[in-house]
């Protein structure tokens, strides 16, 4: 009996021996060959273009379709409080600002001209001491190359650049921004807007405008 297990074992000894396969090492490091991946035109291939293109075709088709003519003004709108001195919603611009310029800054205007298309972005001036805060602000020219918009100025500017757009031409404002109506006429008075707003009767595509009579002044720069 000790004899055949002896036996035994060293037939599987042998027979593992045979199994065994020695590969010899290399001091070589094992080189990974890699692919780059191909190149796509995605720009070309889709035909995508940027926002502030977009929003260009947006703004020429309003002003093609306004025959009122004149200047469009559109407010982006305020920050609303939402508890406390300084904690607010988080901020959705008013949908025909957004649908324009695509500018998600609190406080904001366009001035568009409808004859020439030419389009300028009204923005907030922050404290310097608000850079602690919010961080570095852009430029006016960072801006103008962000949105695509001819010019860039500040909301306290407003009455200025009413002005230099042209003596006497109609400034037409959406029906559903009154108050935007409203910080027209204060700009030119150079005035305060008040919590009341003069509506207005509706013009085309949805804008309301000046209809003459005393107060038509009021709606024309």
């Amino acid at each position: 009996m000790q004899q055949r297990l002896h036996t035994r074992s060293s037939v599987l000894r042998h027979t593992s021996s045979k199994r065994l396969t020695h590969f010899p090492r290399s001091s070589a490091p094992a080189q990974v060959v890699t692919q780059a991946p191909p190149t796509i035109d995605t720009a070309a291939r889709y035909n995508v273009v940027s926002i502030a293109q977009q929003t260009k075709e947006i703004r020429d088709r309003l002003c093609s379709s306004h025959v009122a003519g004149g200047l469009l003004y559109v407010e982006a709108g305020d920050l609303v409080l939402r508890n406390g001195g300084d904690v607010y919603y988080r901020f959705r611009p008013q949908s025909d600002f957004a649908y324009l310029t695509q500018c998600d800054i609190p406080g904001s205007a366009a001035l568009i001209d409808s004859e020439s298309g030419r389009f300028t972005l009204l923005v907030p001036k922050l404290p310097e001491d608000m850079a602690f805060w919010v961080g570095p602000q852009p430029s006016l020219d960072d801006l103008a190359a962000t949105y695509g918009a001819d010019s860039v100025a500040y909301t306290t500017d407003l009455a200025a650049v009413l002005r230099a757009a042209g003596k006497g031409r109609d400034v037409h404002v959406p029906s559903s921004q009154p108050t935007a109506a409203e910080r027209v006429v204060a700009a030119l008075r150079g005035q305060i807007p008040s919590s009341s707003a003069r509506e207005g009767s509706p013009g085309h595509n949805g804008f309301s405008s000046a209809d003459g009579g005393e107060e038509a002044g009021q709606w024309v720069v």
